[in-house]
């Protein structure tokens, strides 16, 4: 859905902006095939691939968050530790379309 260059600026500006100094781990789709640990420094990439319902079990302690731009595939992970979606935010929103990110990917219908 996004250029190369897109992701690209989408993940750095959610790990500079919103995370910078954090401890990151980047679990990408299966087909995202960047190279995080070239552009986000100090990050931890899992490569491997394995159902999101398996993410507990990766860990040999806690995250202490979870974060997702729009995945919903953290929804069932709410009970294990706390959880963010940013497409939940309207000033992220905002920001990355100042960045020429398309925002109508992202965007959710609120419950």
């Amino acid at each position: 859905m996004l250029t190369q260059e897109q992701q690209k600026a989408l993940y750095r500006y959610v790990c500079e902006t919103y995370y910078k100094g954090e401890r990151l781990i980047i679990k990408p789709h299966p087909d995202d095939k960047t190279k995080y640990e070239e552009l986000i420094e100090g990050c931890r990439v899992i490569r491997e691939q394995f159902p999101s319902e398996l993410f507990r079990f990766v860990f040999s302690a806690k995250p202490k968050k979870i974060v997702t731009v729009s995945s919903t595939a953290v929804n069932h992970l709410k009970s294990y530790c706390e959880t963010e979606f940013l497409a939940d935010n309207e000033e992220f929103i905002n920001n990355i379309g100042k960045l020429n990110i398309p925002t109508n990917y992202f965007r959710r219908t609120k419950k």
